[in-house]
């Protein structure tokens, strides 16, 4: 931060930046700290998703136990669980003021605090269906605004700060937190009821202690976004600092970058029909606009979250008891968490572009739910068996892709409010998606439900196919200038990046892949 034309850094930030330094300048073996370094910021920002994960994959089992010992109803349960993502809507729309006033870090201790009360709340309620349910639902829609901030911060902070041949891994790095946080609940669940304890307050009040330490980590040991010191501070030093210690390469060209673009324009857009129908509106932000909304859109009406918030009754559907079906829900997470790893290890979304991967997973998700869709009420061992593969091809794109490709598609000027804006929409959907799946599923059957997801699915398959342009490789600024221009040159020009990179696609990162002669 900026005091009195000082920039005041902790001593462990000191540290940092020093063994960044010589691992620019100086001796080779010096570069290993500088790729541990790299590591820490993004690890300790993706973080903040696995909170977020811990909350999605508690309640596939711990609101089943809270239903019984509340007395719930089913609209109360079906409230409490869609709850959380119907206010995260909100909240998302409110982080773009958040990040504009407090900055990415201080919008994340925000949402760090909210996850914290949240926790504490749903863990003490009271043991009644009256008053129990109004805490519940209370500590839930604060988690909810904890959701909201962090999801549509940190996407934006870490491909704000992570070099543009790397993006697309980094961001997608976060997704895999949200699995690990999902893995990590699923774990607790199954063994709380193989041991037949439904303590539901303790699995869900743990959220509370890794919040504590998100805020504290978040806030006091990572860099600001390099783009907001310059364009909300004008902190150039602040934010050559934070360059440096994502970089191994030289960070004149992109920090000039930063600064013109910060320098063009005077101020936010705001986030209202001005972003779409206003004076300092165009034809290609509407155009980013649109396409990163329904990617947004599309990732919740290929039914992943209806998968991970009601597995537990899914697989209990399907023919588990449900001590087989907990257990089950902890493997789901697991294999969504491989896809994701097997993306993020193999730098998929940097090596092969976003376009090619989040067509395949789209393909491959598409047919497993028809699978499992067929397979719902004749066999639960095949049931399973295509829900994994739709849960792994899931993860190898819509997971993490439609965070990158919003993180990605929109100018300085407006990027915080366009990814609260798609956000936002996310969460909405994945509101009414979560709120109507158990009435649609009593009303129509699994079948005809998951026909509905698998047919949502391959719309959007179209659209990925005909409408999203490849960004890989550019950095932000180029990303955003490019929708300005007439859309079949953009997407021949973004396209054709990948043909023009193959030789450099081919080596591995040294960011990833360190070697002693580097």
């Amino acid at each position: 931060r900026k005091t009195k034309g000082f920039v005041i850094m902790s001593s462990f930030q000191k540290s940092l930046l020093s063994s960044t330094e010589k691992g620019m300048y100086g001796e080779r073996n010096n570069v290993t700290t500088k790729i541990g370094i790299n590591w820490s910021i993004f690890l300790g920002a993706a973080s903040a998703f696995a909170l977020f994960g811990y909350d999605t994959g508690v309640v596939s089992t711990a609101m089943i136990w809270a239903k019984r010992d509340l007395g719930l109803s089913g609209v109360q349960y079906e409230i409490s669980v869609a709850g959380t993502t119907g206010v995260a809507g909100f909240a998302a729309l409110l982080a773009r003021r958040t990040n504009a006033d407090v900055g990415r870090r201080g919008t994340v201790l925000l949402a760090s605090i909210a996850f914290t009360i949240g926790a504490l709340l749903v863990c003490t309620c009271a043991n009644n269906a009256k008053y129990g349910f109004a805490q519940l639902l209370f500590g839930r829609i604060i988690i909810g605004i904890g959701c909201g901030l962090s999801t549509t911060t940190v996407p934006i902070y870490v491909a704000e700060l992570a070099p543009s041949d790397l993006r697309g891994t980094l961001v997608s790095l976060e997704i895999l937190f949200i699995v690990l946080g999902q893995t990590v609940a699923g774990a607790l669940n199954a063994l709380l009821a193989s041991l037949n304890l439904s303590y539901w307050r303790l699995s869900m009040g743990l959220a509370a202690f890794p919040a504590i330490c998100l805020g504290l980590i978040f806030y006091f040991l990572l860099p600001e976004s390099p783009r907001w010191l310059i364009a909300k501070r004008g902190n150039i030093q602040a934010a050559t600092h934070a360059l440096k210690m994502t970089r191994q390469n030289d960070i004149e060209n992109e920090l000039q970058c930063i600064i013109q673009d910060a320098q063009s324009r005077q101020k936010d857009m705001p986030l209202s029909c001005a972003l779409w129908f206003g004076p300092d509106s165009s034809a290609g932000l509407r155009r980013s606009m649109a396409l990163g909304i329904a990617i947004m859109m599309l990732q919740q009406l290929a039914a992943i979250n209806t998968i991970m918030y009601y597995s537990t009754i899914i697989l209990i559907r399907v023919g588990f008891s449900e001590m087989s079906a907990a257990w089950l829900t902890c493997a789901c997470a697991g294999m969504q968490g491989l896809g994701i790893a097997f993306c993020v290890f193999f730098q998929l979304p940097d090596r092969y572009g976003r376009r090619p991967i989040l067509l395949i997973s789209c393909g491959i998700v598409t047919i497993t739910l028809l699978a499992f869709a067929l397979t719902f009420n004749t066999s639960p061992t095949a049931a399973v068996l295509f829900l994994f593969l739709y849960l792994f091809a899931f993860g190898l794109g819509l997971a993490p892709l439609p965070y990158t490709l919003n993180s990605e598609f929109y100018p300085m000027k407006c990027r915080s409010a366009c990814m609260a804006q798609a956000t936002a929409t996310n969460w909405e959907t994945n509101f009414i998606v979560s709120l109507t799946f158990i009435t649609l599923l009593n009303s129509i059957g699994g079948f005809a439900s998951f026909l509905v997801y698998a047919l949502c699915t391959a719309v959007g398959a179209c659209l990925i196919y005909f409408a999203v342009p490849e960004t890989k490789n550019l950095v932000l600024e180029d990303v955003a200038r490019n929708f300005d221009t007439d859309y079949a040159s953009t997407r021949r020009r973004l396209s054709s990046n990948l043909s023009q990179e193959k030789a450099v696609d081919d080596e591995v990162s040294p960011l990833l892949f360190p070697s002693s002669d580097r």
